[in-house]
């Protein structure tokens, strides 16, 4: 019957569709994810260092679509430095700081900017140092600190230099942004999905530079 050939067809190339699509989908992820990284060129490989990196104890809570997060992290990267990275993606787009019960560490972060006497509006990045005993919320504060106590032995790259300068500039948000805006999607480190916390901190070697 011919309503029953077209029905045939019809959902044999909707399977074939849905088939294809997660292909597809990897192909644009990876590709946005490479011309984020070139936006940036590559900026956040460990640099040279005459003396053995230190081990300070750092949590860092930020998102991965936030260009001041991503600041920090490139910053951690040149340094060598390891930290424990705890994402706070955002539950809505009308306040960076808002947050509910669903939010699995974005009420430690609240908690750990108010013991430090922070502002009442939670912001993103913010580091903890426990071995120097400070919290940190800018993350031109956070740079510096990291560079002053952390820095010794390390030739900075001039590339981390035009791009992360200690003075901030007109062009500063503009080029931290560009990467997140390479990569628009929500589930690409913006807005929280939903997800089953895992047992043991997940350990992870890399740096921003590696997309």
């Amino acid at each position: 019957r011919p309503h029953c050939r077209l029905l045939w067809l019809g959902r044999r190339r909707v399977s074939r569709l849905a088939g294809v699509l997660p292909t597809v989908n990897m192909f644009v992820h990876r590709l946005s994810s490479r011309a984020a990284g070139a936006v940036r060129l590559w900026n956040g490989e460990p640099a040279r260092r005459s003396t053995p990196a230190p081990t300070p104890e750092l949590i860092l809570f930020e998102y991965e679509a936030s260009p001041w997060c991503r600041r920090v992290r490139e910053t951690l990267g040149v340094l060598g430095l390891a930290a424990l990275i705890k994402p706070c993606p955002r539950e809505t787009l009308r306040a960076e700081g808002a947050f509910g019960a669903t939010s699995r560490h974005r009420p430690e972060a609240a908690a750990a900017a108010a013991e430090a006497g922070a502002s009442s509006r939670l912001s993103f990045p913010l580091l903890v140092d426990r071995t120097a005993g400070v919290t940190l919320s800018d993350s031109a504060a956070i740079c510096e600190h990291l560079w002053s106590l952390y820095g010794g032995g390390v030739e900075r790259p001039t590339l981390d230099q035009a791009l992360n300068p200690r003075r901030r500039t007109l062009l500063d948000f503009p080029l931290l942004a560009a990467p997140s805006a390479l990569r628009p999607w929500p589930e690409a480190g913006l807005m929280l999905a939903p997800s089953e916390p895992n047992q043991q901190p997940l350990l992870l070697y890399g740096c921003e530079a590696a997309q």
